[in-house]
């Protein structure tokens, strides 16, 4: 009876060993793959910032008056999301992936959107559009069509802003749950 009972307590034991093995193996691979993740989130955000960063200092114009500053407003939004969408991605968890994704679409949308300005007349457009609208009978015609395609536009363009600033605070909180900032 006693060999049978040293026999039940050294499975047990063997088990027990092998039970925390288990345990402490699955505590070390996690940390590594939690490591690798916070790397590979970090060197994409650092990229994305970096790129961000450099595309400011190319477009000098803040508040775009003209049809050319808007012009190279989109020309480097363009390169930008261009850029963005080239960072690789795949060694990241997916859902940081996903929402990176989301992220860069949502910064194409800003781009084609500020693409699509309405045309910004000219000092000398505008006086001959009034003079048109002024000889049918409607002097103001031009200066509402202008500020209604303008008024519209703004907000097209806000709500693609709010999408972009959306797609970012998620990314960013993604992020924040790897450890990442």
């Amino acid at each position: 009876m006693t060999n049978r009972k040293e026999k039940g307590k050294s499975k047990f034991g063997a088990i027990l060993v092998v039970g925390v093995i288990v345990i402490v193996a699955f505590i070390v691979i996690r940390n590594k793959v939690d490591s690798e993740n916070l790397k590979a989130i970090q060197v994409v955000l650092k990229q994305e910032r970096d790129m961000r960063d450099a595309m400011k200092a190319r477009v000098p114009v803040q508040k775009p008056q003209t049809d050319e500053d808007f012009q190279l407003v989109s020309d480097n939004l363009d390169n930008f999301v261009t850029q963005l969408k080239g960072i690789d991605t795949s060694r990241c968890p997916r859902d940081f992936a996903e929402a990176y994704q989301r992220f860069a679409t949502a910064y194409a949308e800003l781009a084609g959107e500020i693409r699509a300005h309405p045309h910004t007349p000219t000092e000398l457009e505008g006086f001959a559009r009034g003079l048109e609208g002024g000889l049918e009978g409607d002097p103001t015609k031009a200066t509402r069509e202008i500020i209604g395609a303008d008024d519209a536009w703004k907000q097209r363009l806000t709500d693609k802003s709010t999408r972009l600033d959306e797609a970012e605070r998620e990314m960013n909180a993604v992020a924040a749950h790897y450890g990442a900032s």
